[in-house]
């Protein structure tokens, strides 16, 4: 039991990792992405449109997080709307 419960914190702490990461370098609001971790599995998810580059960003940001051995960003919802050119 003891190491399904060290597995369940070590999820946790990749998840709150993760989205710390995503708001402080890329902007992402802790509530738009959904981080589940299971064994280091990561699935990435979003509630709202992101930008293809925050899309990258955070699979990058999951990938390279201590822990984790696999990332899924299937989930991640990509803003396709055009956007004039500035």
């Amino acid at each position: 039991m003891a190491g399904a419960t060290q597995g369940a914190l070590s999820d946790r702490l990749i998840g709150s990792k993760i989205h710390r990461d995503l708001a402080e370098r890329l902007g992402v609001p802790e509530e738009a992405v959904v981080v589940e971790s299971d064994g280091g599995r990561v699935r990435l998810s979003s509630v709202i449109p992101i930008t293809e580059e925050q899309r990258s960003g955070a699979i990058g940001i999951a990938a390279a997080t201590r822990g984790v051995v696999s990332v899924s960003a299937d989930g991640l919802i990509v803003d396709q709307a055009p956007h004039p050119a500035e």
